[in-house]
């Protein structure tokens, strides 16, 4: 179910990030999200749009990428 309100901010956790099962899209702010497979497999997805359309850019797997590296990516991402 999508949360009403504000714009999600820093809203995902490194403890939850661990926990989290269900497959789906998690959003943390700026258009990062955390994308869970249904096999359990977690990345990182930076969505954005480009030319007035939505690409996902794919940061990395949660393995490989903190979730500190990956909002700094989204913010140099914007920078460009």
């Amino acid at each position: 179910m999508k949360p009403k309100g504000k714009h999600p901010h820093n809203r995902l956790t490194a403890a939850k990030v661990r926990t989290i099962k269900q497959p789906g899209f998690y959003a943390d702010g700026h258009g990062l999200y955390l994308k869970v497979g249904t096999i359990g497999a977690k990345s990182w997805i930076h969505r954005a749009f480009v030319n007035g359309k939505r690409r996902d850019f794919g940061l990395g797997s949660v393995v490989v990428v903190t979730l500190g590296e990956a909002r700094e990516q989204v913010i140099d991402n914007a920078r460009m």
